[in-house]
């Protein structure tokens, strides 16, 4: 246990989505050490799969009769329940559980509480009401600093930081909580590092940081090279060579795209996203002719891609534009 951990943000009264941001890599690893349950029951971490969670789902719904003889453990999992769906859109659905799961709370249930304050900002903030969760994360952060559940304390500050409306506030509780997390001998705190890591680098890319922007998602590729699945190892590959670009690094960051073109092409997995980098890395060696290429290539995949669409259309834009292709008619809008 980590008792600093109450210290972030609370002397503030207020408590001051680009793919990496996604929930792939902002997540702790299933794998991680984690702890059973006291009843016997299952530790729920290690059931998770964020790429699959109609699979989850049943997995949960399958531990839901024996979940009857520990009523903690059952608004738990029934809050974890909620989340599959906020993962898939499914926000009425997730909604309904967490009353079904808040219907049940007694004064001594902390941690399902906390659970509960967590699932229902995830579900506001996945429908695009940050100014809706982050009050609830804020509450799920004093409760699991006042209660001593460390892990749960983690994952509020990063929610905090992701709804957080203020750039300066969320690079300062990530960088706040990844302090407190390095200098913890906590194994199951450490799971946190990657998203934290993650998520702070693409808070200091937006704010045209490229320099700690690139220290940061290099700590996250080193994390995930250990402890993340192939999806996590190329996004955290991807992301260290976007920031090598952006930090006038092109030959080291043509090296790991080119490398990655061959991992997605040999798995018949193709990427807007590296086609997207291919194409600025070759404009930018004025090879237009190839670059155009790669952003044609880039277009047909990303124009597809609705958040990519609705949060940076300027973005999409330009890779049309570099693409040399006629804009799309108002029908096919």
């Amino acid at each position: 246990m980590i008792s600093v951990l109450a210290c972030p943000g609370n002397t503030d009264p207020n408590l001051a989505a680009m793919l990496p941001r996604s929930g792939l890599l902002n997540s702790p690893p299933a794998r991680y050490p984690s702890h059973p349950h006291m009843s016997g029951l299952p530790d729920l971490k290690s059931i998770w799969d964020y790429r699959d969670p109609a699979a989850t789902e049943r997995r949960f719904r399958d531990l839901l009769p024996q979940s009857a003889s520990d009523p903690a453990y059952h608004v738990e999992l029934l809050s974890q329940i909620a989340r599959t769906h906020s993962l898939r859109g499914n926000f009425a659905e997730a909604h309904a559980l967490l009353d079904q799961a808040e219907s049940l709370l007694k004064p001594d249930m902390q941690r399902p509480r906390i659970r509960c304050l967590l699932e229902r900002g995830r579900t506001y903030n996945s429908d695009g009401k940050p100014q809706s969760a982050l009050p609830l994360f804020q509450s799920a952060y004093r409760l699991a600093c006042e209660h001593h559940f460390d892990f749960l304390a983690v994952d509020a500050a990063h929610m905090i930081a992701i709804a957080h409306p203020d750039p300066a506030e969320q690079l300062r509780w990530n960088l706040q909580t990844i302090d407190l997390v390095e200098s913890s001998a906590d194994l199951t705190l450490k799971s946190w590092l990657g998203p934290l890591y993650n998520n702070a680098g693409w808070t200091c890319h937006d704010r045209g940081d490229y320099a700690k922007s690139l220290e940061l998602l290099q700590k996250a590729r080193v994390y995930h090279d250990e402890f993340g699945d192939a999806k996590a190892k190329f996004i955290a590959r991807w992301s260290v060579a976007k920031l090598l670009r952006l930090n006038d690094r092109p030959g080291e960051a043509m090296e790991i795209q080119k490398t990655l073109e061959s991992d997605m092409t040999a798995g018949n997995d193709p990427d807007g996203f590296v086609y997207e980098e291919l194409g600025e890395l070759y404009h930018l060696q004025n090879r237009h002719d190839v670059a155009r290429e790669y952003f044609r290539k880039a277009y047909s995949l990303l124009e597809k891609v609705d958040w990519l669409v609705q949060s940076e259309p300027a973005r999409v834009e330009r890779i049309r534009k570099l693409a040399d292709l006629q804009p799309p008619s108002a029908s096919a809008r």
